[in-house]
Order: C-alpha cells, then structure tokens, then sequence
C-alpha cells in the first residue's frame, strides 16, 4: 500500500480518518495495520488494506480471478487508439454482442461499456468498483487517472500483483455496501459487471454516489433482463439460472472442471441449429480462445447472487441518487449519469 493512499481511506464503521501504525511508516506498507481515532484497527497484508474480516458471498470470485489472473488483462499498451478502429491486420473478436480487437479486449470493452474517452479520465481520481484482477483498472491508469481499485474477494491479491507497482493504482480490500473511503472524494467511479452480484444490486447502487463529487460521472453496466422472445425462445441464461442452484455451492475445483468440459464443447456449439439447442440447454461461453471460455463459464456459473435488469430500473436508480444526464449506451445494460451540484 502506498502512503498516498491513506488521506483518501476511511473507518467503513464510523467514517473516522485513518492513521498508519508507527511501525509501519514508509512510501510503500507491505505489512502493518490502520488506526481510527476511535480505536478501530485494519490490517495491511501483503501490501494491500483490508477492511473485511473475509470473503463472504464473493469466494468463487476471488478462486477464479487468483487463478485467471492475466487471462483478460490486455497485454499491450494501447491509451491512446480508437477502440471503434479497426486495422486490417489485427484479429477482431466478435462476442456477447461486442465486437473488439485481439489483445486489446479489455480496452474495448471498457470504453464501449462506459461510453468514456481517454481523455476523461486523465488528472482524474477515479474508483473502480469490483476491480477483479483490474483489467479495467488498467486502461484507466494507463489513460492518466489516479485509479482506486476495490474488491470484496481475494481477487485483490492479483490485482495487486498486476497493478502494485503502478504509482497511480491503489488496491483495497473492500465491501462495495460501504467503501473505506471518503466522500465526495472521486471525479468519477464505475462498476461494470459487478453490482448484480451483490445481494441487492439496487442498494449497491446507492451506496456509490455518496463517494463521488458534485458533477462527477457515474458509469455502470449491470446483466441485461431478457423477456421471452415471442413467447417460444427463452433467455440463454433460463437453464444457467437453474443450474446455479448447485453449480453456486459447489468446491471451487469441482466447478472448474465442469467449466473446462463446457468450454472443450465449443466445437458442438458451433453447428448450425444443433450447436442453439445445445447452447441453451447447457449455457456456456462461446469466446473462441479456450482458457477465456473456462474462466467465463466459470464466472457464469460460480455466483451466488446473479440478477438482471433492465435500464429502465437503473435510470430510475440514478433518478433516486440525484443524477441527471442519464444516458443509456448500446450495449444492454450500460449508460452512465451525472451527479447534480449543490
């Protein structure tokens, strides 16, 4: 943990100011503890501040991203391109409705979903709430934002590992419900694909907007509630949802491996009409490299909590927050809003 991190931290108990322990004083804390002024102590393990006691309803996420920690990270540098560009000489990936280049993935991705632009984000102070391994987290500190990187799993342990040496990341173990962090403290804060799997995507919602200044511009991307179309084609998660009934508890390892079955079956998936009725039947990533499709898969099947929503019910979020400016982006269910001054 850096020095500089400790200004923006906060008790998540009594929003109290933190101080670093005597012993523990350096530009970098690999191990130690924060103090309140009330007494209330949190530990800096492995050079990351932990402000809960474990991982709770988040401990598939943090096997996974542990165990797939660079599979989604983007390997190049690339701040400064068009995400909407295409070269002829780079592959395109066409996947879940977004199509992006190979190697630059997660770049895209982030940019298509948040609807932002390198430049806003540089000089910036930006939370990214949900980090995972900090894929996302990436592209905003290679874009010149001062990026705060929170995660209630174990999954901050490789985000820190991709990220530590960074001097504009900040890695903290966290519960979104109530952020360590001070108020009205962020130019801007996203979250994308992580408030619906929370126990209450709504209230995870709210509890962001305290955190972000007058002005400040909140990104977000949430599961996308899907009728049935025409009252015959169901939604590709029906059985997946079933399935998670048990999938959700399973051990970790059990889950992989029937995540790496799935993903060995793309190839059947792949046939006309037969690869749909296979699809819904057993859902599962069709991405074609095969160690993204075990992690997604994975990640599809691990959650205990898992909702969808429709934008009609996240303006209505940003309504209730005092946001205006809310602005639906293409991709289903993605848009940002702005905080009101004053």
């Amino acid at each position: 943990m850096k020095s500089s991190t400790i200004p923006i931290l906060r008790c998540p108990e009594t929003g109290e100011e933190l101080t670093l322990d005597s012993a523990s004083v350096g530009e970098e804390v690999v191990e130690g503890e924060l103090v309140s002024e009330s007494g209330k102590t949190y530990p800096i393990v492995r050079g990351i501040p932990r402000f809960v006691p474990d991982e709770q309803y988040a401990g598939n996420f943090g096997f996974e991203w542990n165990l797939f920690n660079r599979t989604q990270v983007d390997e190049t540098s690339d701040s400064e391109s068009n995400p909407q560009q295409e070269s002829e000489d780079e592959e395109l990936i066409d996947y879940a409705g977004l199509i992006t280049r190979k190697g630059h993935e997660s770049h895209d991705t982030f940019y298509f979903k948040t609807g932002l632009k390198p430049e806003d984000l540089k000089g910036k102070r930006v939370l990214d709430a949900g980090c995972g391994t900090g894929r996302f987290a990436a592209i905003a500190a290679e874009a010149g934002a001062e990026v705060f990187a929170c995660d209630l799993s174990s999954a901050v342990e490789a985000g820190y590992r991709n990220l530590g040496d960074l001097p504009n990341v900040h890695v903290v173990q966290g519960d979104i419900f109530k952020l360590p962090l001070a108020e009205e403290s962020f130019d801007l804060i996203y979250s994308l694909g992580v408030l619906h799997h929370t126990p209450d995507t709504k209230r995870a919602f709210l509890s962001l907007p305290r955190l972000l200044k007058p002005g400040g511009k909140f990104c977000v991307w949430v599961y996308a509630y899907l009728p049935w179309k025409y009252g015959i084609v169901p939604p590709y998660y029906l059985m997946s949802d079933f399935l998670r009934r048990w999938t959700a508890h399973w051990p970790s390892e059990r889950l992989l491996k029937f995540s790496e079955i799935r993903a060995g079956l793309h190839w059947l998936v792949r046939i006309p009409l037969l690869g749909k009725i296979a699809d819904r039947c057993w859902p599962g990533s069709v991405h074609p490299d095969y160690e993204w499709r075990v992690l997604d898969t994975f990640d599809w099947y691990s959650p205990v909590y898992q909702f969808k929503h429709t934008w009609e019910e996240v303006e209505g979020w940003y309504k209730e927050a005092g946001f205006e400016g809310m602005t639906q982006l293409e991709f289903p269910v993605s848009g940002f809003g702005m905080k009101k001054n004053g």
